[in-house]
């Protein structure tokens, strides 16, 4: 009689045995799924604009090529948006998600969906001034996020113009920027 006990307690050890490597294996591949799922280098490798950034006035209409004719000592406030552009890997769907840090350059009139073409050209604000609010934000996948760019003429002077670029940098190396062009015309007087 106690010969088919212990071949049963055996048996009950040996399943419970196996169902915890199934579960372990399946712990492991799902695990390694999830970090292998989505590649930390990004299509192009940041090379290349993302284009999920968006800017728009604050009655929500949506500027394609932003341009701005503003006299001396004024300021203007835009919208940006940064949506989490979806892209695929395989049969996996991914996106330019994660926290983002915003900065603002000057730049040159042309434009190029390259970062080291672009980045070339990029230099710090000077005479005018361009604030970004908030600089930091945390994009979900599928979701967007808001700022609010305000750029002040106070340093400007009749006939310059300013290629202010916006610039959104990834965690995970992703860029992804606008430009917003401002010409400065009217009299010194004028303000706004």
């Amino acid at each position: 009689m106690r010969l088919p006990w212990l071949v049963l307690v055996l048996m009950v050890v040996i399943a419970g045995c196996l169902e915890m490597n199934e579960t372990s294996k399946s712990t492991q591949s799902s695990s390694l799924e999830s970090s292998f799922s989505c590649p930390v280098i990004y299509p192009g490798y940041g090379e290349f604009n993302a284009n999920n950034l968006l800017f728009e006035k604050l009655d929500g209409k949506v500027l394609q090529t932003p341009a701005f004719l503003m006299p001396p000592n004024a300021t203007i406030r835009i919208r940006g948006e940064i949506f989490a552009k979806e892209y695929k890997v395989g049969n996996i769907t991914c996106y330019y998600a994660g926290k983002v840090e915003i900065k603002a350059f000057l730049g040159s009139p042309s434009t190029s969906e390259s970062w080291s073409r672009t980045a070339e050209n990029l230099k710090d604000i000077e005479n005018i001034s361009v604030e970004i609010t908030p600089r930091e934000l945390f994009i979900p996948p599928e979701k967007n996020a808001t700022f609010e760019v305000e750029i002040n003429t106070k340093n400007t002077h009749v006939g310059q113009k300013y290629y202010v670029y916006i610039v959104a940098f990834g965690e995970n190396g992703w860029k992804s920027w606008g430009r917003i062009e401002i010409k400065i015309w009217g009299s010194k007087e004028s303000s706004h």
